[in-house]
């Protein structure tokens, strides 16, 4: 019995020194990471009597939990590190490492004060992956972590002094000097509640200490005084006439439950240039307390538009209406200027020569360059001027070409001989005479200039001048052709469209001579002039003649000559240039007693504008 039972008892030592004798693994941990006193469960075998665990060679607490787990909490030691295991039968350290989160710490913030709102810079240390940022317990509205000693922050709405903190996983670090949070201004109350400019409103309510602006309906005031932590005196300045006044501090800004209304001063007018216009001219007035002008008007019509330059002078765009006085007016006061403002009719305006019942435009008078260099338009061959500077008076002048029954009519009532019928014509050839329906609306044609002449004297018209007709062809923008264009040395016939008139390639070219008159309204002159390029040639009043090398008004041509100008070409002609408005034939066609059925012409009037 002695002998089995050394022998039982060597083996149960044998037993016990073999259970002892394997040394601990670490197979895996988790958290991977943790700031102080974070708990970590560690896997891995033989922990079976371990005596210590420690964090990078720093002891922590541990519980075995039994012989595969141990949770232990992380002590104090260096920023990362492997965890070791320690049992009686030797020690075992982890292959990868334990990083210990350090806590932060604030050092300073600037600004030490500021408003809801406002960017507060933090710095410190171990700033990275913070979590929270607080002032004085309310949580900032926003915040960013610039790198691991600097955070921005923007102050929330909160208690008015207190510390600020910064959370991070590593821990909490609280600021050694408190933050103060400066609050938001209130307006109570205003008054008056109305005034003019530079008016003294006295405000009223609370934490205005420190103000920095004030304005009354988005418009700075002129000047503002702080007399206290609850009131405030501000001077009126320039602004719409009704808004709220609205006072801004560090804190914030506040605005007023009710708005304040600027009651503008009464405008004057002292002048105004130039002292008339056509439709769309700018005028400047000068006066007083324009700025809250509401309406411009001419005559009491109002005028296209205005701009205010300061408060003593102001543009204005002129808009219709005869003649009349100059208004301006305000939410308070209308000045009326001393003298009156004459409104020159837009071209176009329409007309009716009550003789003849011909429809008229009114051409407004102007200054253009007359002529034009480009491409022997002007027939200066021998070192004449090309051109010439010309100021017309404002006249009437046809629509349309004189018609078939317009002439008619004239002959009916004065026993002038009607032209010869011009039977070989196209347009013409179908019709037994000049009492055909079909030919009523034609140019009439086969016309001397001495015809065209005693028509005009019937009508109680005159022809148009050489100048008169290139005017009301070109305009004041010199267009080559009535419907645009402008000439160059390079393209001396820009603007050029077969379509918009009667010429060969739609008219002799497809057996078609004159046409109806308007039947090409897409070439309508500036001043709503129709034909004055194409259908028929068109007597002038002039005689040819050479151009001034001076500036003329109203010209008339020469005294004398051989031939009479003849202007806008007509359905025969297939060269550009004879359709340029700046064009006159001056061919043996001009001699006065010539008739042709590609010739007709118009009339003007020189009764006053509409």
């Amino acid at each position: 019995m002695r002998t089995l039972s050394k022998l039982f008892l060597f083996f149960l030592v044998s037993m016990g020194t073999l259970a002892y004798a394997s040394a601990p693994t670490i197979t895996s941990f988790t958290p991977s990471s943790g700031p102080l006193f974070t708990v970590v469960t560690i896997t891995g075998t033989n922990f079976v009597n371990v005596s210590s665990v420690k964090f990078n060679g720093t002891a922590s607490i541990f519980i075995l939990v039994n012989k595969t787990t141990i949770t232990a909490k992380v002590q104090s030691g260096s920023t990362s590190g492997p965890i070791s295991v320690t049992t009686l039968n030797g020690t075992v350290t982890s292959a990868t490492n334990f990083t210990v989160l350090v806590a932060p710490k604030l050092t300073s913030f600037t600004p030490t004060s500021a408003g809801v709102g406002a960017s507060i810079t933090l710095t410190g240390t171990n700033l990275t992956n913070a979590s929270a940022v607080q002032f004085n317990g309310m949580a900032a509205t926003t915040f960013s972590v610039v790198n691991a000693t600097t955070i921005t922050a923007t102050v929330p709405a909160g208690a008015t002094t207190g510390k600020i903190t910064v959370t991070t996983p590593g821990g909490m670090a609280t600021s050694a000097a408190s933050f103060t949070v400066i609050q938001p201004p209130t307006i109570t109350s205003f008054t008056p509640s109305s005034g003019v400019l530079f008016t003294s409103v006295s405000i009223s309510g609370s934490n205005f200490s420190n103000t920095s602006a004030v304005k009354f309906n988005g418009v700075a005031a002129s000047t503002f005084t702080l007399v206290n932590s609850t009131s405030i005196s501000a001077k009126v300045n320039a602004g719409t006439t009704s808004g709220p006044i609205s006072v801004t501090t560090p804190g914030g800004t506040a605005s007023s439950a009710k708005n304040f209304t600027v009651i503008p001063p009464s405008p004057s007018i002292t002048s105004f240039t130039p002292s008339s216009g056509s439709t769309g001219t700018v005028v400047t007035l000068t006066g007083t307390n324009f700025l809250w002008t509401t309406a411009v008007a001419f005559g009491g019509t109002a005028a296209s538009s205005f701009t205010i330059v300061s408060a003593s002078s102001m543009t204005t765009t002129v808009g219709s209406g005869t003649t009349g006085k100059i208004t301006v007016s305000n939410a308070t006061a209308t000045a009326t200027s001393a003298k009156s403002f004459t409104v020159n009719k837009a071209p176009g305006m329409p007309g009716t020569n009550p003789i003849d019942n011909a429809a008229m435009v009114w051409v407004p008078g102007g200054s253009f360059t007359m002529g034009t260099p480009y491409g022997g338009v002007s027939d200066a061959l021998d070192g004449s001027p090309t051109t010439q500077q010309v100021t017309l008076s404002g006249y009437w002048i046809y629509k349309y070409q004189v018609t078939v029954a317009q002439y008619r009519a004239f002959c009916a009532a004065t026993g002038h001989a009607l032209p010869t019928w011009p039977g070989n014509c196209f347009s013409w050839s179908n019709y037994s005479g000049w009492t055909a329906a079909g030919v009523q609306q034609m140019p009439i044609v086969d016309v001397t200039w001495y015809d065209c002449m005693a028509y005009a004297a019937w009508a109680g018209v005159s022809l148009p001048t050489d100048a008169q007709y290139e005017y009301a062809a070109r305009g004041p923008q010199e267009n080559n052709y009535p419907w645009g264009g402008t000439a160059t040395a390079s393209d001396p016939n820009n603007g050029w469209d077969q379509t918009k008139c009667a010429n060969y390639w739609n008219s002799q070219a497809k057996e078609i001579s004159t046409w109806p008159v308007g039947s090409f309204p897409a070439g309508v002159s500036w001043c709503g002039a129709q034909d004055l390029a194409g259908n028929v040639w068109e007597w002038c009043a002039d005689w040819h003649g050479d151009y001034s090398s001076m500036p003329v008004t109203n010209p008339t041509g020469p005294a004398t000559g051989l031939l009479r100008v003849l202007r806008g070409g007509s359905w025969w002609n297939d060269s550009e240039i004879c359709f340029r408005s700046a064009f006159r034939n001056n061919g043996s066609s001009g001699v006065p007693t010539y008739w042709d059925y590609i010739i007709g012409f118009r009339c003007v009037a020189f009764s006053a504008g509409p």
